[in-house]
Parts: structure tokens; sequence; C-alpha cells
């Protein structure tokens, strides 16, 4: 006995170190070698989750279970060895003490040896042996060290399987990243040579890999000397900071780029080299100058001779270039009112350009809040008596003092009120107000108008956001007011908040520090 079992470790031994031979190939093998040591006719490899009994593998007679078939683990002699935790068999069930089993019962099996299979220290079924015949003596420990090595040697096989196939897709996801990014990426060395790129990488220099590779990045650069001090700023130990430069095409033209990168490390920690990505800003930096020139358009070609035109309109409709009649002072009215709404909204435009560009300045000083409110009311009172609405104010009589700028506070008191009004039915209140606590003041600008649906909640504060209702779509707005006011009450230390109930109205909330 003890023959058979050094040639069965023999046949092991040389079944692992062929390379040639398939996985399942060595299961079959294993399997088939251990049975005939034992004297079986049955040989299994189960896989064991969620106490269902899979077959992965077998050896057998004809009409034996195929892979793929599954047992309640309860079912079968494996939930003994798993119990067990380690190698168990019997020689005799019908003579043992678990000859009540149901797998006795069911399939008559005599004798059965078996041990649990571990895959990275985690249980994933068994190997085991069995026959309808009972064998005339007690497994050996020999028998019982046999199984469990072959038990141990499926582990390991299983493990490294499961780990070259881990490698394979991570492999694959990255080479497929890697050839999909719309970014030029470059993989180089510790010494700052190019070894891999991907396609955008073509697309974007002119240059195929068998141009560029083991060649300094400097030549990437329209000044090699920047392409060298970019090197010399990266450390090997953290991501470097996204920079702009200048890149040299394979045909010679020069384009503006922006490029980012980090280095990459064994599992040691020991520098491998760099990952680096670039992309082609040309279009970006045409279209902000494209921008600049309409902002620049808008500011000086547009608003002064708008603000003119309105402010003319203005006069005339007071009749101090003579008496107006009736319907020449509807016309004027509509002319004064859409110009109005063009200055607002080259104002806002021009804003939302300051805000990006962080030009926006802010003279904070200690104002009273009273004072802003009434001042609000007093501007907004014109607006607001066109569409016969009222405003009302709602404070105590004590002073609150907070920190703003007056200016951008107006803008944005006078923004919530003229939204409030424009929801509002003729002859309804919007009601204006301090609520005070010891760190903040509240100003609340309440309307009660339909309230704003729940599905635009979210992106209420959004730029080009509008509410989509009759009475707004009737007044029109550029849909930058409210994105414009919670950028400046945040940038002066505040915050925007609102409640709203449908068919009942809404209320703002502006959070300001003492």
């Amino acid at each position: 006995m003890r023959h058979k079992h050094l040639s069965a470790l023999e046949t092991l031994y040389k079944t692992t170190l062929n390379p040639s031979i398939t996985f399942d190939e060595k299961m079959d093998t294993m399997l088939t070698m251990v049975r005939d040591v034992f004297g079986l006719t049955l040989g299994i490899l189960s896989h064991i989750e969620d106490n269902v009994y899979t077959v992965k593998y077998i050896v057998g007679p004809e009409g034996a279970p195929p892979p793929g078939t599954t047992f309640d683990l309860e079912g079968t002699y494996c939930i003994h060895t798993l119990a067990a935790n380690g190698p168990k068999s019997f020689h005799s069930v019908g003579q043992s003490a678990i000859k009540d089993h149901p797998c006795y019962q069911n399939f008559q099996l005599e004798a059965y040896i078996g041990a649990p299979i571990f895959v990275d220290n985690v249980r994933y079924g068994t190997l085991n042996f069995s026959a309808p015949d009972a064998r005339n003596e007690a497994f050996s420990d020999d028998d019982h060290a046999l199984i469990n090595l072959c038990a141990q040697w499926i582990g390991g096989e299983i493990d490294r399987r499961e780990s070259r196939e881990r490698l394979l897709q991570q492999k694959t996801l990255f080479e497929s990243m890697f050839q999909s990014v719309p970014d030029a990426v470059i993989i180089s060395s510790v010494e700052r040579t190019i070894d891999l790129i991907n396609p955008a990488f073509t697309r974007m220099f002119g240059y195929a890999l068998d141009e560029v590779r083991s060649q300094p990045l400097s030549m990437l650069y329209a000044d090699p000397d920047e392409g060298n001090a970019q090197g010399a700023l990266q450390t090997p130990t953290s991501a470097f900071s996204p920079y702009r430069t200048h890149y040299k095409h394979k045909d010679g033209h020069t384009f503006w780029g922006e490029a980012i990168g980090a280095p990459l490390h064994d599992a040691q920690g020991q520098l491998l080299g760099y990952l680096e990505s670039g992309r082609d800003i040309t279009d970006k930096l045409q279209a902000q100058a494209a921008k600049h020139e309409f902002v620049s358009v808008v500011s000086h070609e547009l608003r002064t001779p708008l603000t003119s035109i309105s402010g003319s309109l203005e006069l005339i409709r007071s009749g101090v270039a003579g008496q107006v009649d009736d319907n020449a002072a509807t016309l004027i009215g509509i002319a004064c009112r859409n110009s109005q709404r063009l200055v607002r909204l080259i104002n806002d435009i021009l804003d939302v350009e300051k805000i990006q560009s962080h030009k926006m300045h802010y003279n904070l000083e200690s104002i009273d809040l009273k004072t802003v409110l009434q001042q609000s009311i007093d501007e907004m009172t014109g607006y607001s008596d066109e569409f016969g609405v009222h405003l009302v104010k709602v404070d105590g009589d004590e002073p609150v003092t907070v920190t703003a700028d007056r200016d951008r506070l107006l803008q944005v008191m006078a923004n919530l009120i003229s939204n409030g009004v424009k929801v509002s039915k003729p002859g309804d209140n919007v009601e204006v107000g301090i609520v005070k606590n010891r760190r903040q003041k509240r100003i609340f600008v309440r309307d009660f108008g339909p309230g704003i649906p729940q599905d635009a909640c979210d992106d209420i504060f959004e730029r080009f956001t509008q509410v989509d209702s009759t009475t707004t779509r009737k007044i029109g707005g550029t849909g930058l007011g409210l994105s414009i006011s919670r950028t400046l009450v945040v940038q002066m230390g505040g915050q925007i908040s609102f409640e709203t109930e449908d068919g009942v109205g809404t209320t703002f909330y502006l959070d300001l520090p003492s």
C-alpha cells in the first residue's frame, strides 16, 4: 500500500510540473490516480456554497452524476468532512453510526473518504471518494495524509488559476482603458524615456510607438529645456500637479496642452516609472478667447447703448420731453420693460463671467440689515406695482448687523423679490423680513404663489433653470438669477435655502454671518 502512495505522489509531482497539461486534465488525472490507490469507484471534486453541493469534476462508472449536478449538503457524507475540518472516512457505513444518513439510504455507498479544500484560506468544497462496497479494513493514516495532501494541492491549483484569471481580467481592462481613453497617455521609465503610448497619443502628436520608444520625453515639448525642467519637478513619491505647456507635433507645428501624471511603483514601493496624460487645449483656449471677446462686445457695445436707450425711454414716459398720448405711452411702456429686461440679461451674463473667472470683488463690511431690506423694498416697489403686488416688511425695531457686501446683497434681494413678485397674483403680498439667532442673521422673502414643483427643486439653483409654469413663462427670465444669487451669498460667507409647498407658496432664506 505504501508503494501505491509513493507512486501516486510521484504522479502528482509530475502533473504539477507539466506545463502542457490543462487544469481540467490535471483534475481528471488526480481523481483517477487517487481513486485507484484507494480501490474505490467514484471520485468527486465538489464546490460547496450556501449548503449547496455542486459536482465540479468527477470520475466514476457509467451513470455517475455529471459535472454541474447539485445536492443538498446535508444529504452528502461531506457534511461530516466539513464538521471534522480535515480528512474523514468510513470503511463500512452500514456498520457505522451514520447508517441512517440520507446518502446511505439513497445511494447505498458503503465506503467513503474525503477532505476539505481551502482556497486562500476560505473553504471551497471537498475532495471525496466512495464506493458501494464496504472495505475490509478502515482507511489508514497514510490514506488520510494522501487525500489531505491532494486536497491542499487542488486548493493551490484553483487559487493559481483564479489569480491568473483575475490578472487576465485586469490586464484586459487596463488595455481597454489604455486604448480607449481620449487623452494621450504615456508610460515612461525612471530615466524619463518613453516606453508605451496609446492611440490618442498618436492622434495628438503624430508619432507611432516605434518612432518614440526609448526616446526622451523632452522631444514632445516645443522647448526641450522646458520638458527637462518639468521632469526635474516630478517626484517619485506623489502625483504631480497639472501644468500647461507648449507641445510639438511630429510635423513641427506647436500647440498648447495640459498634462498630469503620477509615479508607478511595484508592491515593494520601488519606483518603476511614470504614467502621464496630456490633452490638446487649443480648442479650449480659442473658445475662451471667443467668450472673452463676446463678453467684451456685450459689455461695451450693447450694455452702454441699451442703458442709454432704457433711460431715454423712461424720461419720455415720465413726460420730460412733453405730453405723451395714451397709445404712445402704452408702446413706450412695452419698450421700457423689454429694454430693462435686456439690460438685466446682459448684467447677468457679465456677472456669470466674473464669477467663473474669479473676478467678482466683494467689499465686506458691517452693515445694518434693516436698512438694506428697506432699501430693497423701496427699489423694487415700482416693479411690484406693475404687477399689482404689495411688498410687506416684516421685522422688529431692533437694529440687526451683518457682515456682507451691500451692493451684492441688494442684488440678491432684488432677484428674490422679483421672483416672488412674478409668481404672485395681483393683490397678493410678498413678505420680506429678518429672523435673528446668536451666530447668524436670517433674511426671508416669502411669496404666496403656486410653489416650486417637486421635480424642479433639486436644480433650482443651477444656471438656466426656470420653473416650467404658466406664470414664469409668461413673465420670462434668464434662468441665471438664483444661480448668481447662491454664488454671491456663499462667497460672502452665507447660505441660501428655500421651503416650498404646492399651492401655498415659497420662502427663500439668506443666512448671513453676524
